[in-house]
C-alpha cells in the first residue's frame, strides 16, 4: 500500500494510532516517529508528536533508528512499526521484560499461530531459554514429518539494549538474513542471542487495502480508541498550538469533599491545625485559591463547620468558590465511595475534575500546579485520567509468608531495586474530565495515567497520632519560612 502509514482510520492518520498506543506505555519515557517522509513528519508534528527525519537509503527499519537515535541517550530502545494501528500497549512492556530478564542484545515478541503456509508470516523457533534459534517464511518446525500445526509467528515489537544498533549495522547484511528477509538472522549469524517473549496474540498490521477495511470497523469498537478519539477530525489541519490551547482552555474545577462525623480523628478537617484556625480545611482552601491553573473550587459538605469555615473564606479569596450541600444519605461513613464519585460527577457540566482531600497537608499550590502540567501532557498523550501514586519498591509478603512481588525461589533475598515496584494510591489527587467520569462511572478511567508522588508529600491523616505527627511537621516547615500554600 502507497502511504499507508498516513491512511486514514477513523478520522486519524495510521501513525497516529500508533504514536497514542505507545504513549500509552508507563514504561515509555519518549516518543519518536522516524522516517524519510516530510508528509510523515508533517502529520506528526500537526498532531503533536515528535518526528525525526532520516535518510532514504535504509533497507530496513533497524537501520533507521539506528541513524535516527545515534545522539541519543538511553537505556533501551524499542522499535515499533507504523503499520500496526491497534498495537497494545502492554507489548512493550513485555518485549523490554524479555530484554532485562536476559543477557541478549536484543528481543522480540512472538504469539502462537495455526496458519501454516503463510509467507507473509514470519515463523521462529526457540530454545528452552526463550531465545531466538531461527526465523524463517517457511513453516518451521517442518509439519511434514512430525505434523505440528501450531507455530510460533515473530511479532516484530523489538526492543534493543544500548549498543546493539550499533553491532547491528556494523556487521553488514548476511547470506541467512538475505535469504530469508529477516533482519534478526543478522545478529543470530554472527553469534549474538536474540531473546524472544510470547504474547498470546499479536498486533494486527495493515499490509492491504482489505486489511485497512477491517481495521477501520475493528477501530469503531476499539475500547483504547476512546481514550484519545477527541484528536479525531473530519478536518486534520489544525495546529498543534491550536490543539493544546484548547486542551488548555478546559476549566479545572477541585472538589473537595468533606463531610461530618469523622469517626477516627474528631473533627480533623476544621479543628485547630498548625497555627490555621481553620484547620485543615483552610490550609488547603489557601493551597488551592493560590493555583493560576484552578478556574473553580467545589466544597461538597454536610457539616455545618464546613460550611461556616469556607464561607468566611471565601469573603477574601478571588476565586470562585462554591459550597455544594451533599444529602446526607451520601456523607456517612457506610456510604460507597463510587455513589458519591457518581454524584462528583454531576457538579459540573464539563472541565476537568481535580478532587483531592484535606488530610494531605503537604499537597501544596506548587504541587497542584505541576500535577494540572502533567495532566495536560497526559491528556494530549491520550490519557484519559490522572492518579497520584506512591512506588513501592519493597519485600511484599502475604499472610502466608510468601513473597508477593518477587520470585523468592530463585532468589530469596534480592536487591530491592531490583524489584519489580508496585504503586500504592494515596488519593493525594484524582484529575479527569467531568464527562468522562460520568461516562465510566469512576474518578479512573480506561487509560490513568500515574503520577508518581514521594511519600513524604503524600502523608496522608487517617488516626490521631498521624494528625499529631502531621502537625508537627507542618509547624517546623513554617517556622522554617517554608511556604505550604
Amino acid at each position: 500500500m502507497e502511504r499507508k502509514a498516513l491512511a486514514d482510520i477513523c478520522g486519524l492518520p495510521m501513525v497516529i494510532h500508533v504514536l497514542q498506543r505507545v504513549q500509552m506505555s508507563p514504561i515509555v519515557d519518549e516518543v519518536f516517529v522516524a522516517t524519510d517522509s516530510e508528509e510523515i513528519k508533517e502529520a506528526v508534528e500537526r498532531h503533536g508528536g515528535r518526528a525525526i527525519m532520516t535518510g532514504t537509503h535504509h533497507t530496513t527499519g533497524i537501520e533507521r533508528i539506528a541513524e535516527a537515535s545515534a545522539d541519543m541517550d538511553y537505556d533501551v530502545i524499542c522499535l515499533i512499526n507504523g503499520d500496526e494501528p491497534a498495537l497494545n500497549p502492554d507489548h512493550i512492556q513485555a518485549s523490554v521484560d524479555a530484554l532485562l530478564d536476559s543477557e541478549a542484545p536484543t528481543s522480540l515478541l512472538a504469539s502462537k499461530s495455526s496458519t501454516a503456509k503463510s509467507p507473509s508470516d514470519f515463523k521462529v523457533v526457540i530454545n528452552r531459554a526463550g531465545e531466538a534459534m531461527y526465523f524463517s517464511r517457511e513453516d518451521i518446525p517442518s509439519p511434514s514429518r512430525s505434523g505440528v500445526t501450531n507455530f510460533l509467528k515473530a511479532y516484530h515489537l523489538i526492543s534493543f539494549r544500548k549498543g546493539a544498533l550499533d553491532t547491528y549495522t556494523s556487521l553488514g547484511k548476511t547470506p541467512l538474513e538475505t535469504i530469508e528477509g529477516h533482519d534478526h538472522l543478522r545478529f543470530l549469524e554472527n553469534g549474538h542471542k536474540v531473546q524472544v517473549g510470547v504474547v498470546e496474540h499479536d498486533s494486527f498490521s495493515v499490509d492491504t487495502p482489505e486489511n485497512l477495511a477491517e481495521m477501520v470497523e475493528q477501530m469503531k469498537e476499539d475500547p483504547r480508541f476512546s481514550a484519545y478519539r477527541h484528536l479525531a477530525s473530519a478536518d486534520t489541519s489544525e495546529s498543534v498550538s491550536s490543539a493544546r490551547a484548547a486542551w488548555n482552555s478546559s476549566p479545572v474545577v477541585a472538589v473537595v469533599p468533606c463531610r461530618a462525623g469523622s469517626e477516627r480523628v474528631k473533627d480533623k478537617n476544621t479543628r485547630p491545625f498548625a497555627g490555621f484556625e481553620g484547620g485543615l480545611l483552610e490550609l488547603k482552601l489557601k493551597q488551592l485559591a493560590n493555583v493560576a491553573e484552578i478556574d473553580k473550587i467545589v466544597v461538597s459538605t454536610n457539616d455545618p463547620s464546613v460550611v461556616e469555615i469556607t464561607q468566611e473564606f471565601r469573603r477574601t479569596s478571588d476565586k470562585p468558590i462554591v459550597i455544594n450541600e451533599r444529602p446526607d444519605e451520601l456523607a456517612s461513613s457506610s456510604t460507597p465511595m463510587s455513589r458519591f464519585i457518581q454524584y462528583a460527577a454531576e457538579l459540573e457540566d464539563d472541565g476537568t475534575m481535580l478532587m483531592t482531600h484535606v488530610t494531605h497537608p503537604l499537597v501544596t499550590s506548587e504541587t497542584f500546579s505541576e500535577l494540572i502540567a502533567a495532566w495536560r501532557e497526559a491528556e494530549s498523550a491520550g490519557h484519559d485520567s490522572l492518579i497520584t501514586a506512591t512506588r513501592l519498591h519493597a519485600f511484599l509478603w502475604d499472610e502466608k509468608a510468601q513473597a508477593f512481588n518477587y520470585d523468592d525461589s530463585e532468589e530469596r533475598w534480592p536487591r530491592s531495586q531490583d524489584i519489580d515496584p508496585l504503586f500504592e494510591i494515596n488519593h493525594a489527587a484524582y484529575l479527569m474530565p467531568f464527562v468522562r467520569m460520568r461516562e465510566v462511572g469512576d474518578r479512573v478511567g480506561a487509560n490513568p495515567r500515574i503520577y508518581e508522588m514521594e511519600q513524604d508529600v503524600a502523608m496522608d491523616i487517617d488516626w490521631e497520632h498521624q494528625f499529631d505527627l502531621l502537625e508537627d511537621i507542618v509547624t517546623a516547615k513554617l517556622s522554617r519560612g517554608i511556604t505550604l500554600t
